[in-house]
């Protein structure tokens, strides 16, 4: 994934992220704190500053004891509060708002794209350009409801979450595939059109 932009530390010892001569504006940690300024309310002079996020990949309670470290406690927090979760492997304690690594990556970049790219902000005219970065994530979402619903263990109980195993989980991921297929049925037409 964007090899060219994207760098990914296995390190629990947090680099320079922001060099001092940089602006504060220019790096921001993605992280729910109380300090943090939500994505949707930031302005676009704010949003078209950042050059770099930064995304801590672990379990919630190993990111606070990251977030000790000088190099990411001096990093400008932004937050995503308007989306809940749905991962399956729910951690004891945490808020329903409190994403998923890839969640949280694709919610800034969607809000970053509507705040940036949409007529007043409108989610409707947004064009899925991040919808991708959630393939995996929603085909083993799929894998999990259908298992409850369908495979062996549709007379369990999925006790991590309740009421997290939907009735109709198939519905979910068929407004997806309608655009999809509207768009492969669109596309031709408009190369007919065009070449006419």
């Amino acid at each position: 994934m964007c090899p060219a932009q994207v760098e990914i530390l296995d390190t629990t010892d947090a680099p320079e992220l922001r060099a001092d001569t940089e602006p504060e504006d220019s790096v921001v940690l993605l992280f729910p704190s109380d300090s943090a300024t939500e994505m949707t309310k930031m302005t676009e002079t704010e949003l078209k500053a950042i050059k770099k996020v930064v995304l801590i990949d672990s379990t919630w309670n190993q990111t606070r004891a990251y977030l000790k470290q000088p190099n990411l406690a001096k990093l400008k927090m932004v937050k995503i509060q308007t989306e809940k979760t749905v991962f399956w492997r729910y951690q004891t304690g945490e808020l329903d708002t409190s994403l998923a690594t890839i969640e949280a990556l694709y919610f800034f970049f969607r809000d970053y794209d509507v705040a940036l790219n949409c007529p007043n902000r409108s989610y409707d005219e947004y064009k899925g350009t991040y919808d991708n970065l959630l393939w995996f994530y929603a085909f083993n979402f799929k894998l999990i409801q259908d298992e409850y619903t369908k495979g062996r263990k549709q007379t369990q109980s999925f006790r991590r979450i309740p009421g997290y195993i939907q009735s109709n989980p198939d519905k979910i991921f068929k407004n997806q595939q309608t655009q999809e297929e509207q768009d492969e049925v669109q596309e031709p037409a408009a190369k007919r059109h065009k070449s006419e």
